[in-house]
This record gives C-alpha cells, structure tokens and sequence, in this order.
C-alpha cells in the first residue's frame, strides 16, 4: 500500500500534517466565535450546516492533531533523534486542550449535547492525559514553563466546557431551579398533642391560620409611567427569566408568581411585551447552548482572567527564548497560535462585558421606578439601543404596515414568519411575500448579480436552448419526409429524455433522503413579523387572560382552538344575523391536524375570491349613513361625550403608555373598515401559511399534535393534482397569480351538496372538497368574516405553542427562534396554560385549647 503513494507525497504529509490540522482547527475556532452567535439571528440552512460542520471538525481536528503529536513524539524518543522542532510540538499541545474547550458562544450544537456532559469528562482526562504524556516526552525542554502555563489554560477552559454542558443538562437545570424541602408542618407531634389533649378530656380543635411568611404579599413589580428603556426592559426580562426557564423542564408555579406575571404584562404594550420576550429567549437559549450560565458569576470571571493571562504569560516567555534553532515557520505559526488565541479570549471578554447578562446582574432594578437615570444607565442604555426595535413601512396596501427591520448582528432572534402554501405546493408555485424588504446583503448579491448580467445570461441560454429545439424539429421533420419510422423514434427519444433526466434526479434525491429537505427550501418563504400582527396577536391573548379568574377557566382557554373564538362570536346577537355556531364541527369535532388543513385550503380559497361587490356597496351605504348620523348636532355631541369619556378610560387603563402614532393607528382603522377588514384578510393569510409550515417542516415543533398529517397532506395533495390535471390547471395556461386564483375558483366550483365524505368513504384522508365546504359555510355565516378566521387562526397558534414540547420550543431558540415561541411565553406570562398549580400553601396548622 505504501508503494502506490509517491516517496514525495508521503515525506510532504509527514511535514505538514500536524501543521495544517492546527491551522485548520483555528481555523475553526475563529468561525465559531464570530459566527456561532448569530444561530440565534437565522434559519437559513447552509449557515447552519456551516455552523454545524465547523463544530464537528473543531472536535476532530484537535484530538487528531494531540494524536499526531504523541505520535511524533514517541517516534523520536524511540530512535534517540531528536528533532529541533521537538520543542515547538510539545508547545502546540496544549493549545489543542485550549481548543478542544471551545469559544464561549457554543457549547452545544443540540439541546441532546447536554446530556452527553459525562462523556466531554471522559474526553477531558484522557486528552490531559495524553497532553501530559507529549510533555514527559519532551524533557528536557527549554519551552517547559510557558507549556506548563500553556496546560493550565488549556485545562480550565476545557473544564468551562464540561461544566457549561453539565448545568445545562435537563436533571441538573431542573435540580438548580429546586427549593429547599419543606417538610410542612409537624404531623406526627400535631397528633401527638392532640390524642394527649383528648385523653385528657380538654377540649382541642386543630386550625389553619396564615403563615406570616407567605402571607405578605408580593410587590408587583409596577412598570413606570413612561415607555421602558433598554435597561429596564433587559432587567424586567432577566426577573421572569428567572421564573419561567422552568418551563423547559416543566416545572409547576405558584399563584402568587402567575399573578405577579399576569398584572405586570397586563400593564405592557404589545411591542414592550415583544422586547421583554425577545430577551427571555435569548437567555434560555445562552444558558443551554453557550458559556454564559458559569462565566456570569465571580467563580467564572475570576478562571476567565487566568485563562487569558496564561495565554499573555506564554507568549511573553516564548519571546524570550531563542527562537533561532527552530523553523521560521514554526515559529511563526506559534505565534498565531498566541496572538489569535489572545485576540479571541479579548473579543469573548469584550462579548462578555456588553452581554445582557452582565447588565442585569450589575444593574439591579430600582425600588423608586421614578428615579431618574444614572450617568451609567444612559451609558448601558446607548449600548442597547442598537438593539432595539428597528421597523420599517412596508408597501403591503395603502400605508401598510411596519416590519421588523433591524441590522442582522443586532437582531435577537430572526424576525421572519415562514410560510408553507398546500395549494402552491401542488402548482408547483412558492408562496408571495407580502411584506418582503430586502437588507443590506440580499440588495448586495442582487447588485453584483446585475453587473454580471446573470438575467442576461439565463435569457440567452434559454434562446439558444430554445433555438436548438427548433432545429432538432426541423431536423427530425426532414427526416420524416424520408422515413416515418426516424421520425417516430426521434421524437420518442427526444420526448423520453428530459422525463428520464427528471426521474433519475428525482430517484436520486429520494435514494439519500434529502428530496423532502429540497421540497421544503423550495416551497418555504420567510417574511417579516409585522408590527400590526404581533399586537393582534397580543390583543388576543391579553382579552382571554382576563377570563382565566381560576386554573381551570384558564386550562379551559388555553385548550381552545377556535371554538372559544366562535362561542363569544356566536353568543352576541349581531344585527347582520351572522351566525358562527355552525363551523364549531369544524373545530370540536375534528382532529387538530385535520381543523388546520381544513381551515388553512379554506382560507387560501377565501384569499384568492375575488371581493364581492355587493359586500363593498353595503359598506359604502354603511359609512353613508355614519356621515349623516355625524351631521346631527345633538347625536355629534353625545358621540363626542362618549369618545372623550372612552379616551379617559383608555388613557387610565393603560396609565399613558401608549404611544401617539399607535393610537392614531388604532382610529384609523377604527375609522376605516376596509382597512380594518384587509387587516384581518392578511392576518389569516400569514397565520393560516404560517401553521402549515409548522405541520409540514417543523414536525418535531408540532409533534404533540399533528396527528397523521403527513397522511391527511398526501392525499389531500394527491386529489388536488389529480383535480387540476382534469381540469388542465397548470402553468402552460396561466401566469402564476391567476394560476392560484384560478385553482381556487375551480375547487369553489364543485358542488358540494353532498357530504364528500359519504361519497369518498375514510379510505382516503383527503380533506380537499371539506374544506371547500367550510368556506362556503363562512362566506354564508355573514358579519365580518376575515375577522372571525384571523381570530380562530391565533387560537390554533395558541393551542399549538402550549401543547407543544417545552424543550423543543428550547431547542428552536438555536434554529432562528419562530414566532410560535414568542405565543408560548406570552401565554405563560398570562397564566393561560397548565403549568400553574392554584393550592392553600400559605397556611399552616395550629392546635388550640377551646375555654
């Protein structure tokens, strides 16, 4: 086997294959430390997979590299030769245990990395082992000192690792959120006394009064008047994170935290909720897949600067020494190795420093939230407010509405709402982007795509593609003046081929088990969470935790999905006779993966309807004789009494806080009912795509609940392709948006008279023509439609996000974050869920003697 690798090859392999692994592992660290951190910030999959293939090769490199290393070594121990470059090897050494620690901003690639903590241990003492094992080997060796040095930091890292993975582990994360036991009061003494007291004939009776302890009340934590700075909302947000990180390990709460929660975010805007939130994750998300958890206590800052002074200790040795005898280029790569060592602990320092965790636990929250700011609170404000909030108007529709816009290094988590279509699927077509603003990167690719006239280029090789057909028509048609049968098998040829092509890749995907990946990349757009939809969203959820007085109202609410929404609706007595009772079938006694494939084909045929007529006239009399109305003097000013009386009211429910471009926006709407009903008509686009997407490519996300969807969604999608072949619907015939439109009109065509069930039968789960039934129902439920199925679309988010594993909303928070882990700790803030426990804790037993 030697013989076939050239004599050259293999001496050139000998030389630098233990250089080129500690360039490569680096390498490796210098990706990790500048691009780890932004896993939070994206879902785009080749940055994870970069991410990803970097975390797994920095582990690989530096255990082959000590491997190499050892190697070498004893090779050179067992001749007597000693190498000049001995020295330097042993150096390298620990810098590879300084690697294998890894940088700060990663720990875990998966939530299930965690677990493995006992095997880093593992891994830790053999590689100390083996580490210490090169440096016996070297003596006698002038670099002895700073390699000793060198060891120590390279240990204390490699152990910031370990323990990072042990406290993030789900039984020591859920042991370190534990109380002290309470045993509770004394039973058996109780009794005893008590028989005693008996048998003494003296009359006794055992009561329960309040412990003074738990019988004080608990200070809500009352916002201030103005809107919340960027510290305070950083130090609101690292209090309930401190609570509710117990959701990750399903932990029960106490009334007095639900209540403190509930009064203190019933008090918020939505877009304070909104920032308090996003900081929340992104300290669950620090404290289960980075360093932040044992770094951000004095133990961790004071190993953190002994681990950089090894580093600074090391290289000042090194200098020192007579570097002549060594390879120029060995001595250069070790002092990359120092000075990028040193350079990526000072930027993890620098990290450390601005983080929000060392703000909060610098900054504590006043006792007077009037006080006025500190030098040092304007300061750490200016530091976060680039991080704040950042939106952008859109141009959705008229004004339109504002999306998230911020710098991606700025972000919090990714700011996109994905979107899946069913009915686009079976076109072929990706879903439209409503909201779609291009940032700095994608508007720098699509200028560098201009100057390379890469449209150009498309365009003129579909020409020549185009012209080479021709000719090959041509061809065959000469060819067929002389002899039919060359034409028939050309044309059978030329026809066969691309299906073949097409086949073969499509086998081949299926074969590696990524053409369900590729489908999902290719039908998923990302759009950005508007401003209006979040505070919908909000709304919601705060005018349903207003109903939760009790646990079990509150259990009620939260297990609803839809039919809450249609109850309220159908409960009030509307003078346009709308009647909302009938769709509750389709929510109670449906599944809940077949109610969200049911309402989301009924929402896109609804969508794609063009808008009635008949409808618009009705609004138009309708906003008439509003005018008239307001004309009356006497009714103008009774209407004006009752405004100014509601904008006091509203201005003492929200203590102030809402901002003046918000409640101009809210009577706009108020005062535009097309707007308002466009409103609504997005919400339930977005949200209805949105809940698709999580079906069908987060099915770990929506494991809890989705049932057999893949089942219901093949066959579903297989009676939709075979309708439109039937009914030649395809992109040969229509330009893609009548395309949809054209293929909703059809579906809305059938008649459906009859249950499609009782001609179809249960073989197949197809839902198609049920849920054209169901958007007839809603077109004839009168009222305002769109507003009803906005509104049942945020309860199935809501019964989606708490139903749904706690620890894979965790483990989302390193894909990008989604908008459904946002819903889930918003309801848990509002007490809407089961991880509540409403019992007498605060009373303990007394025995008394009666007189």
């Amino acid at each position: 086997m030697t013989d076939m690798i050239p004599p050259h090859l293999r001496k050139l392999w000998d030389k630098w294959n233990i250089r080129g692994v500690i360039i490569l592992s680096l390498f490796l660290q210098t990706i990790l430390i500048f691009f780890a951190p932004s896993r939070r910030r994206t879902a785009k999959k080749l940055f994870l997979v970069l991410i990803w293939s970097a975390y797994l090769l920095a582990d690989w490199a530096a255990d082959y590299a000590v491997g190499q290393i050892s190697d070498s070594q004893e090779e050179e121990a067992a001749s007597n030769k000693q190498s000049k470059n001995r020295e330097l090897l042993a150096f390298w050494s620990p810098f590879l245990l300084l690697h294998l620690g890894g940088p700060d901003t990663i720990t875990a690639l998966a939530l299930e990395d965690n677990e493995l903590w006992d095997r880093h241990l593992f891994s830790l003492v053999c590689q100390a082992v083996a580490t210490v094992y090169v440096i016996l080997l070297s003596i006698p060796n002038r670099l002895l000192t700073p390699t000793l040095i060198m060891f120590v930091g390279g240990v204390i890292k490699y152990v910031e690792r370990t323990a990072a993975l042990f406290s993030a582990s789900l039984d020591k994360f859920k042991d370190s959120m534990l109380h002290d036991p309470d045993p509770g009061a004394n039973y058996a003494k109780l009794m005893e006394e008590y028989e005693a007291k008996e048998k003494m004939n003296m009359p006794t009776e055992v009561i329960l009064v309040k412990d003074p302890e738990k019988g004080r009340e608990v200070n809500t934590p009352i916002r201030p008047d103005k809107a919340l700075t960027a510290l305070q909302v950083i130090q609101y947000a690292y209090k309930y994170f401190n609570i509710f990180k117990g959701l990750i390990v399903d932990l029960i709460f106490t009334n007095q935290q639900r209540d403190e929660s509930r009064k203190f975010f019933d008090q918020l805007t939505a877009e304070e909720a909104l920032r308090i939130i996003e900081v929340e994750l992104g300290l669950i998300y620090d404290c289960l897949f980075t360093k932040a958890e044992i770094l951000h206590n004095w133990t961790g800052a004071v190993f953190r600067f002994i681990a950089l002074g090894c580093l600074v200790a090391s290289l000042c040795l090194f200098k020192m020494n007579k570097k002549d005898q060594y390879d120029g280029f060995d001595v250069v790569l070790t002092y990359a190795l120092l000075i990028c060592g040193i350079a990526l602990d000072s930027i993890a320092l620098l990290m450390f420093c601005v983080s929000d965790w060392t703000i909060a636990r610098l900054r504590k929250l006043k006792e007077d939230l009037e006080e006025k700011d500190t030098r040092t609170d304007r300061v750490l404000n200016w530091i976060l407010d680039f991080k704040k909030l950042r939106w952008k108007r859109s141009r959705c529709f008229q004004d339109g509405h504002k999306v998230l816009n911020r710098n991606f290094m700025f972000r919090r988590w990714s700011e996109y709402v994905h979107a899946y279509n069913m009915i686009g699927f079976c076109l072929g077509i990706r879903p439209t982007r409503i909201h779609y603003t291009k940032g700095k990167i994608h508007s720098f690719f699509h200028q560098i795509i201009h100057v390379l006239y890469i449209d150009t280029a498309i365009k003129n090789a579909t020409r020549g593609a185009r012209q080479f057909h021709n000719w090959i028509g041509r061809s065959l048609s000469n060819l067929s003046k002389r002899d039919n049968s060359v034409i028939r098998t050309g044309l059978r040829w030329f026809l066969f081929f691309p299906h073949l092509l097409g086949l073969l890749i499509y086998k081949f995907l299926d074969f590696f088990g990524i053409k369900d990946l590729v489908e999902e990349i290719r039908f998923t757009v990302s759009d950005r969470l508007t401003r209006e939809l979040w505070e919908f969203i909000f709304s919601e959820v705060q005018q349903k935790h207003q109903f939760a007085e009790d646990q079990e109202s509150a259990k009620d609410i939260s297990s609803a999905r839809g039919n809450w929404t249609l109850l309220q609706t159908s409960s009030k007595k509307r003078e346009d006779g709308s009647d909302h009772a009938k769709l509750l079938q389709y929510v109670t006694e449906k599944d809940y993966d077949q109610s969200i494939l049911l309402w989301h084909i009924a929402t896109e045929l609804l969508y794609q309807k063009p808008i009635d007529q008949k409808a618009t006239t009705a609004k138009q009399e309708n906003r008439k004789r509003e005018k008239e109305e307001h004309s009356n003097p006497e009714k103008e000013e009774d209407s004006n009494r009752e405004k100014e009386e509601h904008r006091k009211r509203e201005k003492e429910e929200h203590r102030k806080r809402e901002k003046e471009e918000h409640s101009n926006r809210e009577k706009e709407e108020h005062r535009n009912p097309e707007k308002e009903e466009h409103t609504n008509r997005e919400f339930s686009k977005i949200l209805s795509d949105y809940m698709m997407y999580l079906l069908i490519v987060q099915p770990t996300l929506m494991s809890a609940v989705s049932g057999i969807i893949k089942i219901r969604f093949r066959d579903t999608c297989e009676e939709a392709k075979d309708f439109f072949r039937r009914r030649h619907i395809d992109k040969s015939r229509y330009e893609k948006n009548n395309l949809v439109k054209e293929a909703c009109r059809a579906i809305l065509s059938v008649n459906t008279e009859i249950d499609p069930m009782a001609v179809k039968g249960d073989r197949s789960k197809s839902v198609l023509f049920d849920a054209s039934v169901l958007a007839k129902e809603l077109t004839n439920a009168g009222g305002n439609m769109w507003e009803v199925v906005s509104k049942v679309w945020v309860e199935l988010l809501c019964y989606a996000s708490i139903h749904c594993n706690s620890q894979e909303h965790a483990s989302q928070l390193s894909k990008g974050g989604e908008l459904i882990n946002f819903v889930w700790l918003l309801m848990a803030h509002f007490g809407l869920g089961d991880q509540f426990q409403i019992n007498r804790d605060d009373a303990r037993a007394k025995l008394i003697v009666a007189n």
